[in-house]
């Protein structure tokens, strides 16, 4: 509405061509008598934009602004000024300094004077005309403040605009309101808002009814740009009072919508449910499980990587980061003096589907077979990136490496309600691995005698970090019935062996390759391809997670 109203005043009102006033400079506003100003108004010397919303309109009733201004240089003796104002959406004549006609207030804020000073020239302006006189009016109009001034014959002006913007945001439609566990999920529409721009909402929310006339009293979220919040922090089984109001760019705040209501309700996460299974992971480090202080194989895990990180100049870190930017580039060759190599890195990806349900096999109720990972999560593989860094100690008969290796895989699902069904409220269960392994790599026929494929293996040792999240995004929690409590986050341990096949892309472009290893150190790209058994279930302990599976990865691999 408000950039139609703009729009087609720039058709109706008739534009006035003028000079502008050479050497002008606009001084800021004040406030007469004590008036507070809001910053929106531009008080600053360097603001360039002057708004009244509909607060300030209330605010600001039978009060006065002085505006100052000044010339970076000395006026011609005899210069004359004056200083007019437009009705709101109206405009003054700049050609001289005597006409008022059109839609101009029909007297001068400043009468034809000399102007015998240029530095902090002040005038004052009453508030009331400037706003138009009618806070209620619903209108978002401008007013112009015209400097006007004859100097030697020449007539210049400059013109400060006041976009008095009292036409409030129409009222959204609050259209669902879903129920979680202490949190509530509120959609809305907007449609008789959608040319306004820097559109806000501000949503509030209480346990007892509110209308406008008391709704700051209740509690309130504000700054929302989309059409969809979750309120959270809210109590179970508590019928909560839900509005939204619209906020324009101006701070112009609309009517709130029509209430709405909403309870929330229990609902389990994933690690919820399974503990209510009588599952028997009970969060935490695996190791403080057993009563060690500090779990021994992430401290040797830590000290190899930062061996391996020593081992790195800046120079090879660089390099490093190159490669994984520039992964198109993967072609170099050995087909010439290659320079030293004894560093590795591998950017890998694959499916993965832990085996977390093993522990319920066989294990009915009411007929149905217990599975809560499936339940929540479904029984489809979800994504695994990882990236291992390899030191090659030995080159002779292929070479061996120690490698270190970090991940992350994540998964999302819905939590169940009391009743068995699903509700909206996401859980999320996150996954870091870390592993430590020994790598063979049989890359004799490649080097020796160019055959592009190498084969190798690994083996070695996890710690999968995990967190389980709830329909808050904190991570979750369980009481049981005697009260003892237990956290949805903890590291299990585990070891992995691996087998695969890696193809030497430096023979198909030895030129490249040559290139590749000269300017950035990098001896051989690969592509490769492995399957990986993964034994995670801190070694067959039965109170823990069981994250096992067998599965493969792809992907590229460079050595340095």
């Amino acid at each position: 509405m408000k950039f139609f109203i703009s729009f087609l005043s720039m058709f109706i009102i008739p534009q006035v061509a003028f000079a502008v006033v050479t050497g002008y400079q606009f001084g800021g506003i004040d406030g007469v008598g004590g008036l507070s100003l809001d910053k929106r108004i531009g008080y600053t010397s360097v603001d360039k934009e002057h708004v009244i919303n509909i607060e300030d309109c209330y605010a600001y009733q039978g009060g006065a602004v002085e505006i100052k201004w000044s010339l970076n240089r000395t006026p011609a003796t005899g210069t004359k000024w004056v200083v007019k104002m437009s009705k709101p959406g109206g405009s003054c004549s700049t050609s001289d300094l005597t006409d008022l006609t059109g839609s101009c207030y029909e007297e001068f804020i400043v009468s034809e004077k000399e102007l015998t000073s240029a530095s902090n020239v002040k005038f004052s302006v009453a508030l009331d005309p400037l706003m138009g006189g009618d806070c209620a009016a619903k209108s978002d109009k401008t007013t112009n403040i015209y400097i006007v001034i004859n100097e030697s014959g020449t007539i210049s002006s400059e013109t400060i605009p006041f976009e008095v913007d009292i036409l409030a945001p129409e009222v959204p439609e609050i259209s669902d309101v879903v129920e979680g566990e202490t949190n509530l999920n509120v959609s809305w529409t907007d449609s008789k808002n959608e040319s306004e721009d820097g559109l806000e909402y501000k949503i509030y929310y209480s346990d007892s009814d509110f209308d406008d006339t008391n709704k700051h009293l209740v509690e309130s979220e504000s700054g929302i740009t989309a059409k969809s919040y979750q309120i959270t922090g809210l109590k179970n089984n508590v019928q909560y009072y839900v509005a939204v109001s619209a906020v324009d760019e101006h701070d112009n705040e609309g009517l709130l919508s029509a209430r709405a209501t909403g309870m929330p309700v229990e609902v389990m996460d994933y690690f919820e449910y399974y503990k209510s299974l009588g599952g028997s992971e009970e969060g935490g480090c695996s190791v403080a499980k057993t009563g060690s202080a500090t779990p021994f194989p992430v401290f040797l895990l830590l000290m190899i990587l930062a061996v391996v990180l020593i081992r790195f100049t800046s120079a090879a870190f660089s390099k490093m980061v190159l490669l994984t930017i520039i992964a198109a580039s993967l072609f170099s060759g050995p087909l010439y003096a290659e320079s030293p190599q004894n560093m590795a890195i591998e950017i890998k990806f694959g499916p993965y589907l832990p085996d977390m349900d093993s522990e319920f096999s066989g294990l009915k109720v009411s007929g149905k077979n217990v599975a809560p990972f499936k339940e929540m999560f479904g029984n489809s593989p979800f994504l695994m990136s990882q990236i291992e860094f390899d030191y090659q100690f030995f080159h002779g008969f292929g070479s061996i490496g120690l490698g270190f290796g970090i991940g992350y895989s994540y998964l999302h699902g819905n939590g169940l309600m009391k009743n068995g069904e699903k509700s909206t409220d996401s859980t999320a269960i996150n996954i870091l691995p870390l592993n430590l392994s020994l790598v063979y790599r049989f890359d004799v026929l490649a080097k020796r005698f160019s055959f592009p494929f190498v084969i190798y293996g690994k083996g070695g040792f996890d710690y999968l970090i995990w967190w389980i999240t709830d329909g808050v995004g904190n991570v979750s929690s369980y009481e049981d019935s005697s009260g003892k409590a237990f956290k949805g986050s903890g590291g299990t341990f585990g070891a992995h062996a691996t087998a695969g096949v890696s193809l030497l892309l430096d023979l198909f472009a030895p030129s490249m390759a040559q290139t590749f290893d000269i300017e950035l150190g990098v001896n051989n790209s690969y592509l490769f391809a492995e399957a990986i058994f993964m034994f995670v279930d801190d070694f067959g302990k039965d109170n823990s997670f069981n994250f096992s599976d067998n599965t493969f990865l792809f992907g590229m691999a460079f050595e340095f």
